[in-house]
C-alpha cells in the first residue's frame, strides 16, 4: 500500500522501497512557484513533506522495518542520511561495499563507470577518495592490511598493490612476450596506470 494510506495502521515488520533519482523518495520533483508563495511557512528541512510520510512509513512495524535500497545508482538522501548519522542504530545486508566514504561527511561509496573495478566517494571531485574491488568474487571490498597488500573482506583473498597509482592492484595477464603483472587501472579511462612487471 501506499505511505499515505497506511497512515494509523500497524504490521508486525514494515518494507519500505527507497530510491534516489528524478521519481525517487524523496522525490526531486520541484514544487510549483506559485504555490511556495501561497504556504505560509516554509519546511525547516529539506524535502520537509516526504521526510514526515517516511517517519509515518518507518513507525508502522511492530517488531522491525526493512528499507530496500538501490545501492547501484541512485541512492536516496534518505539512504545517505541513514547510514550517515545513523550507523550504529541500522543493521545494514546485502553488498559488503555499501558503507559510507570514511574521509568525507555524507559521501558514498559507490561504482565508477562500467566496468566496475573500482568504488569512489559521490563527492567527487571534491573528494578523490577510491576503493578497488576485489577482481576474484567482484563484490567485496578491497583494504590495507598491515603488510600493505590489498585484502578483500568477503573472500579473504590478498592482492599486491600496484607501485605507481596505489589506488590499483597488479593481477597476471598474458602478453606477447609472455606472462607479466599489470596494474588493474590500465583500462580505466581516467587513471591509466600503464605500470607492469615480471611475475614475482
Amino acid at each position: 500500500m501506499s505511505i499515505h494510506a497506511s497512515k494509523g495502521l500497524e504490521a508486525d515488520f514494515v518494507v519500505v522501497g527507497l530510491r534516489g533519482g528524478f521519481w525517487g523518495f524523496p522525490s526531486q520533483l520541484v514544487d510549483d512557484a506559485l504555490l511556495e508563495l501561497v504556504l505560509t511557512q516554509a519546511d525547516e528541512y529539506p524535502h520537509g513533506e516526504e521526510r514526515r510520510l517516511f517517519y509515518v512509513a518507518l513507525t508502522r512495524a511492530r517488531f522491525r522495518s526493512f528499507l530496500v535500497a538501490d545501492t547501484a545508482e541512485d541512492l536516496s538522501v534518505f539512504t545517505q542520511e541513514l547510514m550517515r548519522d545513523y550507523a550504529g542504530d541500522v543493521e545494514i545486508a546485502g553488498s559488503p561495499w555499501f558503507r559510507s566514504c570514511p574521509r568525507c561527511p555524507g559521501g558514498i561509496l559507490k561504482f565508477q563507470g562500467t566496468l566496475r573495478r573500482l568504488l569512489t566517494c559521490t563527492h567527487q571531485p571534491a573528494c578523490s577518495h577510491s576503493v578497488p574491488v576485489c577482481p576474484k568474487c567482484r563484490h567485496g571490498v578491497l583494504e590495507r592490511g598491515v603488510t600493505k597488500q590489498w585484502h578483500c573482506g568477503a573472500c579473504g583473498e590478498t592482492h599486491p598493490p600496484c607501485p605507481r597509482c596505489v589506488s590499483g592492484i597488479l593481477q597476471r595477464r598474458q602478453g606477447p612476450y609472455g606472462e607479466f603483472l599489470g596494474c588493474s587501472n590500465y583500462s580505466d579511462t581516467q587513471i591509466q596506470c600503464r605500470y607492469k612487471q615480471r611475475p614475482l
